[in-house]
Order: C-alpha cells, then structure tokens, then sequence
C-alpha cells in the first residue's frame, strides 16, 4: 500500500503568494526609510535647534561685553563689508583659538584668513547638510540685515532699544538658511529688503526640515516657524520697531 505524503503548508501557491508580497513590503519599507532625509526627524531638528539656542547665548555674551550686540558686518574705509558677526562671535562660542588666528588687518578672503575657511565650527551648520556635502564652508544660519531689524548693517543694536519698542519676544535675531552659498566667514547675509517671505532655499529663511525653519528671538527662545506663516507676520517678526500686534503664528 502506497503511502501518501501530506502535501507541505509551503506547497501553496497562494502561499507562496503571501510570502513574496509580504517579502517585497518589507523591502519597500527598508528602501523607503533609507531614502526618507534623515533630517526630516526629529533628532536633526533638535540638532539646529540647539546651534540656535548656542548662537542666541553667545549673541547675549557678546552684548553684555560690549554693551550691544555685534553689527552684521565690519566695513573699510569706503564702506566695504570686511568682516562678519559670525567671526565676531568665535569667542563666546568657546572658539579662542581659531578668533586668534583670525586677522583684521586684512578682508576676510585675505590670504591669511580664507584658510580659516576649512576650520568650520560645527555650531554653524545644519548636520543634514554636511552629510549631503562631506564638506562644508558656508553657514545654515545668517542674519536678516536692514536698517528695520536689529541688525542695521554696520550699525550695533543694543537690548534696550528693542525692548523698548517692539519687544524681545517677539523680534526675531537669527534664521535658517538652506541650501546657503554664504560662506561662514563671509560678510555677507539675508537682505530684508529682498526676501519675500516664501520660505524658496537658498535665497529665503528655509530649513532641511519639513514644513518650516528654525528662528531665534532676542529673549533666546528658538521657535520652528512654519513656512505657511503669513508674510506679514513674519514681517513684522523681523523688525525691531514696527510696533504691530502680533497673533499666536
């Protein structure tokens, strides 16, 4: 008498049929989460957020030296930017060293000072944007510079003069910038009279991040600004005596 096996629970076709969908999802999952940018999470985000609050405390720093905070910009003798804040700033982010080597008898892009260009302080760029480059010299973080904001070019604005008018919760020091061609010691920044507020990377306060950009106030506080913010909020946000009332944004 023949003996017949019982057929495997793996001999199924719909079986097999099963398993392969289910084989290919797991792939498909895998190679999405791969392909999704790192920086949409939330790790990245807080990792900007954090060179925000480092670069907000040493702008503070910086004032209670000097008494105000540091003009966007050092310029000649016929008015050329020479020098940035973010220079200005080595000191009171821990960064002696490098601020000594650092000349001021010469442009930034002297021949001493451009090889300072490779000693890139790390609280200066988005870590997204590193990874996608390997390299960096130009800076995730700028200033909005104007005669409304406080950071009226070669001028210094210091913390009185905007508590006393619009406010230090609401006046906005330094924002994101995507996509930057400015390198970090470039005198050089986001032009409040040409933004127009539509968050474009690369020429607009915009972020790696999905959905917005990070901004630090003059109290410190960093707050991730929607990109559907409306202009005029964000306007005002920028300026330090318009004297609006600004909403919950």
């Amino acid at each position: 008498m023949v003996e017949l096996q019982r057929p495997s629970r793996w001999s199924s076709p719909l079986t097999w049929l099963v398993v392969c969908v289910g084989v290919f999802a797991i792939v498909a999952l895998i190679a999405n989460s791969l392909q999704e940018p790192r920086s949409h999470s939330p790790s990245w985000r807080a990792g900007c957020k954090n060179n925000l609050v480092a670069i907000g405390t040493a702008l503070h720093q910086y004032h209670d030296e000097y008494g105000s905070f540091p003009p966007a910009y050092i310029a000649d003798e016929t008015g050329k930017p020479t020098h940035s804040w973010r220079v200005l700033l080595l000191p009171f982010l821990d960064m002696e060293p490098l601020y000594k080597e650092y000349r001021f008898d010469e442009p930034w892009d002297g021949p001493n000072n451009i090889k300072l260009l490779d000693q890139y302080p790390e609280v200066f760029w988005c870590l997204h944007e590193f990874e996608q480059n390997g390299t960096l010299r130009t800076t995730s973080y700028v200033a909005v510079v104007g005669d409304e904001t406080i950071w009226p070019n070669r001028q210094s604005t210091r913390l009185d003069d905007i508590v006393s008018k619009d406010g230090s919760t609401f006046t906005i020091m330094v924002v994101e910038l995507a996509d930057s061609t400015i390198l970090w010691t470039e005198p050089r920044d986001l032009m409040f009279d040409d933004l127009r507020f539509n968050f474009d990377k690369g020429r607009e306060i915009s972020s790696q991040h999905t959905g917005g950009a990070h901004v630090v106030f003059v109290d410190g506080r960093v707050s991730y600004i929607s990109d559907e913010i409306a202009p005029s909020t964000l306007r005002a946000l920028l300026t330090i005596d318009g004297g609006e009332t600004i909403n919950e944004f």
